[in-house]
């Protein structure tokens, strides 16, 4: 196992000079030292009081890992499988939008650092390149598009073609986007002024990079309902994941609405304070769809043991989010790698120590729920 993530990472950190900080509460620090006042807000920003951010970081708290011993763990894997691949890690880095703010290459420094990371990259609608420049700087990485629908459904469905014809390989819908959410720090002109001039698919096509776009033109369906996903589904032959869903009811309703996956995701506490925290969703999801469609999951992942705790909770993959782009804020490409392969590190520590050989294997007897259940394993 001198190859896996755990010693791998271990090697480049004894040979090479790192280029951001192991620690997330370090590299969270060092990176919104370097934004702009405007790029800290946004990429900090929760809704309301910030209630439904620090949930999502308390439900990972709750949860605590029981570690098995005496095990032969000395040929371990991560891989998985998803949108009919095999994948070497329960890993993939989230939309996120305006990357341009971060670093000054954007999406195409994160889709560099993700091929070399080996991790899946969602692009997001409000990406500062277009969907086809972001293709073209992929490599071998796996890109998936991270969707908002619009009222105008002949502009949605160009936007899924478009990524169909580059090369993508699956369709992120995201649903929980219909109404602009309340954000003391992005309630002024703030949002306006990040957004500016980066939105490179709204309002354009292939060979336009769409600058003249804001804020004001995020594509919203306020009427959109459970019957509008068939002109999706018409529309392309990529596999679709419904992202936003936290109620079990709605996982049942994506399954039965042809959907191929689901997202247990909040948008990282972002949208309503008071929200569920999405780990404390995922276990009514995962049972909700009892195996029909992969789960995967996103909101507050800091580290390889909050992916290992989504696992055993059921998702098949987990996203990160603001650790990456703090490594693309400190480091461009790099420092996108460097903080995935931390993330992947950690993991590969924590499934070995905790007693098993494959992430395949990670169930909820490898966890306890220390709020409700005392010492009793999380079933």
């Amino acid at each position: 196992m001198t190859d896996s993530p755990l010693y791998r990472r271990k090697r480049e950190i004894e040979t090479e000079r790192r280029a951001v900080p192991l620690a997330f509460d370090e590299l969270e620090r060092a990176a919104l030292e370097r934004l702009s006042p405007d790029a800290e807000a946004y990429v900090t920003a929760s809704a309301g009081a910030g209630e439904t951010a620090s949930a999502n970081r308390a439900a990972f708290d709750r949860f605590r890992i029981v570690p098995r011993v005496l095990r032969d763990v000395s040929d371990r894997t991560l891989s998985v499988e998803l949108f009919g691949e095999t994948f070497p890690y329960p890993l993939m880095l989230a939309p996120v939008g305006g990357q341009t703010k971060y670093h000054e290459d954007g999406e195409l420094a994160t889709v560099r650092g993700a091929a070399d990371a080996d991790v899946p990259f969602a692009v997001s609608t409000a990406s500062a390149h277009t969907i086809e420049a972001i293709a073209d700087e992929r490599d071998d990485a796996t890109l998936l598009f991270q969707l908002y629908c619009t009222p105008d459904r002949e502009e949605t469905t160009e936007l899924v073609r478009r990524a169909e014809r580059a090369g993508y390989a699956g369709i992120l819908l995201t649903v929980d986007f219909q109404v602009p959410r309340w954000a003391p720090e992005t309630a002024a002109s703030t949002n306006d002024r990040l957004y500016e001039s980066t939105l490179a698919n709204v309002n354009s096509d292939s060979d336009d990079e769409g600058t003249d776009a804001t804020s004001d033109q995020l594509p919203r369906d306020e009427s959109m309902t459970w019957d509008d996903l068939a002109f999706l589904t018409a529309a392309t032959d990529l596999p679709i994941y419904l992202k936003g869903v936290v109620h079990p009811d709605d996982a049942r309703l994506a399954v039965e609405h042809g959907m191929d996956g689901v997202v247990v995701s909040n948008h990282g506490g972002r949208q309503i304070d008071g929200s569920i925290a999405a780990l404390t969703a995922l276990t009514d999801v995962v049972d909700a769809v009892d195996g029909a469609v992969p789960v995967l999951f996103d909101s507050g992942v800091r580290g390889g043991a909050d992916v290992f705790k989504a696992v055993a909770l059921g998702a098949d993959a987990a996203f990160i989010g603001r650790p990456y782009v703090y490594g693309l804020t400190l480091a461009g490409e790099r420092g996108v790698y460097e903080v995935t392969h931390n993330v992947l590190a950690e993991l590969d520590s924590v499934l070995g120590l905790s007693g098993h050989d494959s992430i395949a294997d990670v169930d909820r007897s490898a966890l306890v729920d220390a709020d409700e259940r005392g010492n009793s394993l999380a079933r």
